[in-house]
């Protein structure tokens, strides 16, 4: 059968239920993932020893549709990624910018 299927933290598996109305799935990144979750849990370790785990990841899922006669269903599907500035310092390297950053991976 066909359907949209996340993975939770630890690892189950579960089957996403849409009803016939219009749905809307908004998903995170790993990018924000990395920049949120380094700042909140560098924030708890030096609070407490008892720093609870990521606030926010990236939803490992996947989806599968089978093919049905023309009419039958129909799919629409949009994507955007929104990348921080050029100009943004990386929070993880300080003295380099994104644009910089992006640049040192394509060159590699």
């Amino acid at each position: 059968s066909g359907g949209f299927v996340i993975q939770h933290q630890d690892g189950s598996q579960t089957s996403v239920e849409f009803n016939d109305e219009d749905e809307l799935v908004i998903k995170l990144g790993d990018g924000l993932n990395q920049m949120i979750n380094s700042r909140t849990s560098s924030t708890q370790n030096a609070v407490s020893k008892n720093a609870s785990p990521s606030l926010l990841r990236a939803t490992p899922h996947a989806l599968s549709i089978h093919a049905t006669s023309p009419g039958k269903q129909v799919r629409v599907w949009y994507g955007r990624m929104v990348l921080p500035p050029s100009s943004a310092l990386h929070p993880q390297h300080p003295t380099k910018t994104f644009g910089q950053v992006r640049q040192a991976i394509g060159d590699n």
